[in-house]
């Protein structure tokens, strides 16, 4: 499936999510982490909710994107699409410093290009993008989902580092 199909499909849950929340949700704290400090912040598939926190544990990582071998380090933000009652969707907006052979690899192996868009993550994880072009692909995306998260993934063209924007069901 096209990266523009699996995002018309995540765009379309998150417009019914959105409509549910115009509907009666409330804004407030939800009592889970998200939006406690009033973080929010609009992406291109709804409205990210989070603690603000700026993470560098790996484990949560690791376990989900297996494709980014053992990372050297990441700075990473988390939370919940939207505030609706129903299933959760959960988000993770990274920047991941890989090895240098795992970037070699995805490189080589996937064919990223020049992305036309730049990453769509949270303000807190933008200033920590790396410099310099991002490389994407549906093959690099495809490669790199796991764990129950559909992924929107930039290889840094000079760099080992790794961009991630994912969303998915499981926590």
């Amino acid at each position: 499936m096209s990266r523009h199909r699996s995002w018309a499909l995540v765009a379309g849950l998150a417009a019914v999510l959105l409509l549910t929340t115009a509907c009666g949700g409330s804004n407030g704290t939800d009592g889970t982490g998200g939006r406690g400090d009033g973080m929010s912040e609009e992406s291109a598939i709804g409205e990210k909710f989070g603690d603000g926190e700026l993470r560098t544990d790996l484990e949560p990582l690791t376990k989900r994107f297996s494709a980014l071998g053992t990372p050297v380090g990441a700075e990473w933000m988390g939370g919940t699409l939207g505030d609706a009652p129903g299933p959760t969707t959960y988000w993770i907006d990274a920047v991941i410093e890989v090895d240098p052979a795992v970037a070699d690899e995805l490189r080589s192996t996937y064919a990223p290009e020049a992305a036309s868009t730049p990453p769509d993550v949270v303000s807190g994880i933008q200033d920590k993008l790396p410099a310099g072009t991002l490389l994407s692909s549906d093959a690099l995306d495809s490669a790199v989902a796991g764990g129950g998260f559909a992924t929107d993934v930039y290889v840094a063209q000079d760099e080992p580092f790794v961009v991630l924007a994912a969303y998915g069901s499981s926590s």
